[in-house]
Order: C-alpha cells, then sequence, then structure tokens
C-alpha cells in the first residue's frame, strides 16, 4: 500500500516537474512540424515564382538583345535599298560604327546573285579590288576550293570586318545544305531568315555560328509574287553571329544575375543538331544535372520553358536553377526540419523566421522599386497596353517619361484611355495591326521606321512590341527623326563624297565636329603610310609632330564654330624636304543647316610653286615678244589692207578708160574691122571684164578683213533660195535643179552669211555648167553639238590632191579660160567662215561633183 503511494506520489511530481517540459516538447514540435512544413512550402513558393520571374527576364533580355543585333542587318539593307550601287568603301564606312560597338558580331557580309554565265568576268572584275579572287567552296576533306558548275553562286563579296574573316571571301553559300535552305526561304519570303547553326568557314575553334540573311532585289522591280522574287534577286545582306559571343556579350552588357542556367536549342531540326549554347552559372563552370542527364525536358517540372523567336526561326529556351538561387533568396541554405531539433527554441525561431520573411518582402519591394526607376529612367520610350473587348482596342497602363518626351503627352492624360483616342492617327501608322497580332499570338515584332503625324507631332520612330505572361502589351520605341534626316543628307550628297573619294587626284579626308577622322581616301591613306580604313577613329595627333596636329586641331575648331570655308596655303617640313600643301576645308552640314562634320581636300603644290618664278619670268619675256609682234602683225595687217583698198581704186580709172574706149570702137568701127579685129576687141572687152571682177574680189576681201561682225539668227533656207532665184535670173534659161531643206538656221551677220552663200552657190552653179541634168543641194547635219551646212552639186568636181590649193586666192584648179571666174570666191567664202569661228573644207572626185562642208562655230544668242 505504502509502495503504491510512493509510487503514485512519484508520478504525480514527475508529472508536475515534467509536465510543463512535455508540454513546450509537445506543443514545441507541433509547432516546429507545422512551421517547417510552412516554410518549406513558402520558400519553395518564393523561389519558384523568383526563379520564374529571372528566368522570364533572362528571355526577354536575350530576346532585345539578339533583336537589336538582327535588326542591324536590316538597317545595312536599307543602303541597298537607298541606291543602285553600293562599294565596298561605303559598305565599310556604314558597317563600321555596329562592329565597333557591338562584340556579338562576327562580321557583316554582301553576297551578291552570280549566275553562271557572268561567273568568269565577276571573278576577273572582282580580282581588281581583292587579287587571286574566286567563287569556292569547301572540299569533302575541309580545303577551300573553286566552286563547281551550277546554275547561280552567291560568293562572299563585301566583308567586314576582313581581318580575322578573310578566309570567307569568295565562298559560295550555296554550296552547303544549311546554308542552302535558308538562302532560299529569305529569297522566296522577302523577309529575315536565320540558319541552322552551321560551322563558319573563318573559324578556327569549331564554334556554331548562325546566318541572318535579308534580301536585295533589283531596284523598282516587282516582288509580290515569289516567281517575281526569284527573277529580280540581286542577293542577300548577311549578319554572321557567333552564337555564344552573341548571347554572353548580352549576358555582360545587362549584368544578368547568377542562380539560373540555360539551354537554347534550334527546335526546327533534329535532336542531335539542336543544341546551340548552355549558360552556366555555376562556379566551378560544371553543367547542371538536368543538362548533363539528357532528360526529357519537356516532361520535367523544375525548369522553366519559352521560345526565342530568331528571324523566322523558334529557338527553345530551357531555364534551371542551382543552388545559388536559394542562397541568394533565403540568404543560406536552411532545413526546416530544425524546428525539430531546436524545440526550446521555438518562439527565437519563429520571430527569427517572421523577421527574415519580413526582410524577404522589403527586399522584393526594393527591387520592385529599383525596376520601376529603371522602368523611367529608360532611355527607350515604353508604353505598356491592357487589351479590351477581347483585342479590339487597348487603354494605356504605364507611360515612362521617355515616352513623355517623345510623344509631347503627359502620363496623367493618357492613362486608362484609349490608344486610338489618345493618338488618332495610330491605325494609319500601322503599330495598332501589331498590337493585335502580337496579342493573339504572343509572338514579338519589330515594326519598321515610320512616321507617325497627327495634330500635335509628326515624328519617326521605331516600335518593338512584345507580351507579357500577365497579358499586357508592352512597345518600346525610339524617337529617329534626326537619323532619318541625316540618313537623307547622306543619301543626298552620296554622288558627290563618292567622286570626291574615288576620283579626284587631290587628298581628301573627313572628320567630325570633334576633330575625330572618319574616312579618307587613298592619296591621303598613302601619305600617312596606312590603309584607308585604319584612319576611322584616329587624331591629327597619331600622325604629326603636336605643334603642327595642334594647330589642325585649331583650324577646325574654327571651321565648326563659325561655319566659314578656310583656304590654306602653308609650308612645313616632311622627311627633311620642305612642302608646301594648298589645304581647303569646309563644313559639312545636314538638310537643317546643322554642322555635323569637316571635309579637306589638300595637295602637294611645291613644284607648281617652284615652276611659278620660271614661269613669271617667262611670260614677262613672252608679253615683250608678243608686243612687239602684235605691233607689226597690226602694222602689215593696215598696210596689207591699205595697198588692197589702193590697188583696187587706182586700177578702175584704167579699167573704165579701156572698157569705153572698146565699146567705142565696137560701135561706130566695128564695120570697118574684120573677123579677127572684131574678136581682137572681144578679146579685150572681156580681159576688161575679168579684171573688173578681179579688183571686185578684192575689194570684198578688203572689206572682210576689216569690217565688223553684228550676230544675230540668220534663215539660211531664205538666202539660199534667194540666191539661187538671183542665179536663174541672170543666166540665160539654165535648167538647174535646186533642192534645199527648209528652216536652215544659223547666228552669225547676215551680210556677211549671204556673200558667203552667194560665192559657194555660184561656184556650183558655174561647175554644172556642162552637166545635163545639173543639181544643187544646200542641207545641214549635227556633229558633236556643232551643226555642220553643206552645199552639194554634180559639177566637174576636182582631184583632191589639189585640196590644198582649193581656197588660195586668184588660184583656179581647172584649165584657164575652162570655167569663168575671179578666183576669189572660195577664199572669200574661207575669210567668212573663218571669222565666224568655224571651218570650211570640201570634197570631191573628178566628173562626179562636189561637196562643200562649212561650220560656224558655237557661238549661241544670248
Amino acid at each position: 500500500m505504502d509502495n503504491d503511494k510512493i509510487l503514485s506520489r512519484s508520478i504525480t511530481q514527475w508529472y508536475q516537474l515534467f509536465s510543463p517540459i512535455l508540454l513546450v516538447a509537445f506543443f514545441g514540435s507541433v509547432i516546429s512540424f507545422a512551421g517547417s512544413w510552412y516554410l518549406h512550402n513558402d520558400i519553395q513558393s518564393w523561389t519558384k515564382r523568383e526563379f520564374d520571374w529571372l528566368a522570364q527576364r533572362r528571355l526577354e533580355v536575350l530576346q532585345n538583345g539578339i533583336n537589336h543585333h538582327i535588326a542591324m542587318v536590316e538597317d545595312i539593307r536599307s543602303l541597298f535599298t537607298a541606291t543602285k550601287t553600293v562599294t565596298d568603301l561605303e559598305f565599310q564606312i556604314f558597317v563600321h560604327p555596329f562592329l565597333s560597338s557591338h562584340d556579338g558580331i562576327q562580321a557583316f557580309e554582301w553576297i551578291p546573285r552570280v549566275k553562271a554565265a557572268e561567273r568568269a568576268r565577276f571573278e576577273y572584275d572582282a580580282q581588281i579590288r581583292v587579287p587571286n579572287f574566286q567563287i569556292k567552296e569547301k572540299s569533302p576533306k575541309g580545303d577551300m576550293v573553286p566552286a563547281k558548275p551550277r546554275l547561280e553562286y552567291f560568293p562572299v563579296f563585301y566583308l567586314e570586318p576582313y581581318f580575322g574573316n578573310e578566309a570567307a571571301m569568295g565562298y559560295d553559300i550555296a554550296s552547303e545544305p544549311a546554308r542552302l535552305i535558308a538562302l532560299n526561304k529569305a529569297r522566296d519570303t522577302g523577309k529575315l531568315v536565320a540558319s541552322q547553326r552551321v560551322v563558319l568557314v573563318q573559324e578556327k575553334e569549331k564554334k556554331f555560328g548562325v546566318l541572318v540573311y535579308f534580301p536585295i532585289y533589283r531596284h523598282g522591280a516587282p516582288t509580290d509574287t515569289v516567281s517575281q522574287r526569284r527573277e529580280h534577286l540581286r542577293g542577300f545582306v548577311i549578319g554572321v553571329f557567333r552564337v555564344a559571343d552573341l548571347i554572353e556579350s548580352i549576358i555582360e552588357s545587362h549584368m544578368i544575375p547568377s542562380g539560373v542556367d540555360f539551354l537554347i536549342e534550334d527546335k526546327s531540326i533534329n535532336k542531335s543538331e539542336s543544341f546551340l549554347y548552355v549558360h552556366k552559372s555555376r562556379a566551378d563552370g560544371s553543367l547542371p544535372p538536368i543538362f548533363e542527364a539528357q532528360q526529357d525536358l519537356a516532361k520535367n517540372d523544375s525548369i522553366w520553358r519559352g521560345t526565342l523567336q530568331i528571324a523566322n526561326r523558334d529557338w527553345s529556351f530551357t531555364a534551371a536553377k542551382n543552388r545559388a538561387l536559394d542562397v541568394q533568396i533565403t540568404g543560406y541554405p536552411k532545413s526546416p526540419w530544425i524546428f525539430l531539433v531546436v524545440g526550446l527554441l521555438l518562439t527565437i525561431l519563429l520571430v527569427v523566421i517572421m523577421l527574415r520573411k519580413k526582410s524577404y518582402l522589403e527586399d522584393l519591394e526594393k527591387k520592385e522599386s529599383r525596376y520601376q526607376k529603371l522602368f523611367a529612367g529608360m532611355g527607350s520610350a515604353v508604353a505598356v497596353y491592357e487589351a479590351v473587348d477581347g483585342g479590339e482596342d487597348f487603354v494605356f497602363r504605364d507611360f515612362n517619361p521617355a515616352s513623355e518626351r517623345v510623344s509631347k503627352t503627359k502620363k496623367e492624360d493618357v492613362l486608362g484611355r484609349k490608344v486610338t483616342d489618345a493618338f488618332p492617327d495610330v491605325k494609319r501608322f500601322g503599330i495598332f495591326e501589331v498590337f493585335q497580332r502580337v496579342y493573339k499570338t504572343g509572338k514579338p515584332e519589330r515594326h519598321p521606321v515610320s512616321q507617325y503625324n497627327d495634330d500635335r507631332i509628326a515624328i519617326w520612330v521605331e516600335n518593338y512590341v512584345y507580351k507579357l505572361p500577365s497579358g499586357e502589351v508592352v512597345a518600346i520605341y525610339d524617337d529617329v527623326t534626326t537619323q532619318k534626316n541625316a540618313e537623307a543628307a547622306l543619301l543626298k550628297s552620296e554622288n558627290h563624297l563618292r567622286t570626291l573619294l574615288e576620283s579626284l587626284p587631290q587628298k581628301i579626308f573627313l572628320k567630325n565636329t570633334k576633330s575625330v577622322y572618319i574616312s579618307c581616301n587613298q592619296h591621303y591613306a598613302a601619305d600617312l603610310g596606312i590603309k584607308p580604313d585604319e584612319i576611322s577613329g584616329k587624331t591629327d595627333f597619331d600622325f604629326h609632330p603636336h605643334a603642327l596636329a595642334e594647330k589642325y586641331r585649331n583650324d577646325d575648331k574654327e571651321i565648326v564654330e563659325k561655319g566659314i570655308i578656310k583656304d590654306v596655303e602653308e609650308s612645313y617640313l616632311h622627311n627633311n624636304k620642305e612642302l608646301t600643301v594648298q589645304t581647303v576645308k569646309s563644313p559639312v552640314r545636314n538638310d537643317d543647316g546643322k554642322i555635323i562634320g569637316i571635309l579637306g581636300i589638300f595637295w602637294d603644290i611645291t613644284a607648281r610653286k617652284q615652276g611659278e618664278e620660271s614661269i613669271r619670268n617667262l611670260n614677262i619675256e613672252l608679253e615683250e615678244r608678243v608686243r612687239d609682234r602684235t605691233i607689226e602683225l597690226e602694222s602689215a595687217n593696215k598696210a596689207l589692207e591699205s595697198f588692197l583698198y589702193t590697188v583696187a581704186h587706182d586700177m578702175r580709172a584704167p579699167l573704165r578708160t579701156l572698157d569705153g574706149f572698146s565699146s567705142i570702137l565696137m560701135e561706130e568701127y566695128g564695120d570697118k574691122l574684120d573677123d579677127d579685129g572684131i574678136n581682137y576687141l572681144k578679146s579685150l572687152q572681156d580681159g576688161g571684164k575679168d579684171m573688173h571682177r578681179l579688183i571686185e574680189g578684192l575689194l570684198a576681201l578688203s572689206r572682210s578683213m576689216k569690217s565688223k561682225l553684228t550676230r544675230k539668227t540668220v534663215d539660211l533656207s531664205q538666202v539660199a533660195n534667194d540666191v539661187v532665184q538671183a542665179l536663174v535670173d541672170e543666166s540665160d534659161n539654165r535648167e538647174v535643179t535646186s533642192k534645199i531643206t527648209p528652216a536652215i538656221a544659223a547666228y552669225g551677220d547676215a551680210n556677211f552669211l549671204k556673200l558667203l552663200l552667194e560665192n559657194l552657190f555660184s561656184n556650183a552653179w558655174k561647175f554644172t555648167a556642162n552637166s545635163t541634168q545639173a543639181l544643187i543641194e544646200f542641207t545641214s547635219y549635227t556633229k558633236d553639238g556643232e551643226t555642220v551646212y553643206v552645199v552639194r552639186d554634180n559639177g566637174a568636181g576636182f582631184d583632191m590632191d589639189h585640196k590644198d590649193l582649193l581656197f588660195r586666192p586668184f588660184y583656179q584648179l581647172h584649165k584657164p579660160g575652162e570655167y569663168k571666174g575671179s578666183g576669189v570666191g572660195l577664199a572669200l567664202a574661207q575669210r567668212v567662215v573663218e571669222r565666224h569661228g568655224g571651218q570650211i573644207w570640201a570634197e570631191s572626185e573628178v566628173g562626179k561633183g562636189a561637196k562643200f562642208y562649212f561650220t560656224l562655230g558655237k557661238v549661241k544668242e544670248s
């Protein structure tokens, strides 16, 4: 009994002593288990949401970055659509800014279409620019060999950067099936098309690359159908990207946090060739186990999946988290069962848990605040839209400050409003249809550079539109009005710049407003000991002594600030030799008149300066000689004119006496003379008449030498008709056919031109006297911009061996007495033509007539 009491008392004491502990242990265990379970699920839930957000963020960043790189191919395509011909230098200058600011680009290429019949000529012309150029392909052993015959070729022709990629020059991309498939698709669709993964020709490490094609068609040719696009294809602009370099450059430039591994594959080809890239965020560089095991990723719930749209090709994006993400979220890895081990610290642990949860929520709020600041601080305009009426319209949900600046609209004026109300011209602009397609398909789209106009604004913008998982549509756009204006200015001055760079022998360079070189021609680069493509980005301090470079920079600064043109002649030492150069620097302006650069042209005038002194001395001596000779010539001309005039007038008096007395003898004593006397008297009269004609010729020559020309437009056809009619009236019923082309005009002195035609037609009239069907023609034609007049006859003609004597005064090619004439007619005609600044010549054959040609110079009526 006592033992029972003792046992009962012991149990009671034990219960009283340990019941609080048991209760605490019991409830602590229950609370610990419940807390552990709650914490486990809570951490898993938060981790899952954070992982999904980070994975989606990586997908968006990669999509935006890749689209930005691919858009450069479209920008280069605009160079080829703006002009019919693009030189390698223009291609190099245009793509250089893209290459210098984007590490993910392997190369940009221009691939022309070369038909089989054009191959030999194309290779010959290409070797002028690239020695030993050939259209090539890869042999089964991997060596570059001449391409096999095929209907057409697509060789790499323009290639930037050239160094490091030179192995690809001339490679026919149609010779390899994977490249050819993408090429044909781009040609037939007229759109950007990406190839499957390929090993680049210039690649030594066998890394995977992707080619992005954009077809270029002939200017103005129709491209509505596939057959038209195939017929009018000019070639392709191609962007060459190493997949690993491209993705890693995007990751580095956007500072994506670690903790998420991802795998990128090409969904459109078989599994064995689909791998493109895997990102390993682990410190030891090992692959994630889920990727190493090659599991069926489509059925794994511990990963996140998405799709990248790459130029009409889908890449699968599979993300997996590692333990680094758990540490990033919770601060350190925890086991929920810790509550069972430290039950006595249940209250403290619960407080710690709640505090850590509160801290985590605060961290999330800070992240949200950080991303809101990023949204507000973005340089690009961003607008967020919510679809209403099943996607028939959209209302504004967010609008960053850049959007306010670009669209000149306040955020509070658009939030909650329909986009068609806030921007009434949005449907004509074309972006509204893009919103609807992106909302329905979920596939992002780029809306090309277009101009938006309404009553408030007129701007050029480029849009990129994508859909958020929440269903909202986001548009990222930039104001490219300045760029479009600059492009227009560039296109407007393209021919001038091309002529300067390629044709002029002078040394030419182009700088920006900071005196940094943009480009130069071959002559300028040779003086500096470099190639033209090596000058971009350099300054005068890289090539000249400091003092001289400082002077050049000050000259450039004055041109930019004052907008003046400087023409400077200066001397300096070059290789211990004094050189004199003349430099002209002028500002380059856009259409708005803003100075955007400096154009310089200079040439070495040392030899010219050295010769100027000698020429100056020679000129002085020559001027003295010319002055003396001119005085002598003027004196001789005056003496000759005086002599001709005096002789002509002094000889008229005895001729009149001879003519008068011979006429008296014929009238009063003719019946007393026998036949011989009569004949002698007639011969005397005929000689007097011939002498009279010679005197008239002398006077005409004298007048033609000193008379002043009075020029005007003269109807030569009418003058010719008048001359022929006068000849008909003076003739003894001769039958002569004349063919005069109507409306033949000339610019000259009317009196002298009539004298010219009188002598030429009289000459033709005279030498057709023995023709049975005499014909005289007057026509004209144009040669090298000058009118040639022709007088043709079918008379006696002359021997061309004596053509040099034809226009000599008083000289006749035929026997004396065979044809009457003074011998000065053609000489007088030559004098009239030469005084008008023209030429006269003749063609003939004995017995087959003659043609007299003359011109009157290129003087035009003012």
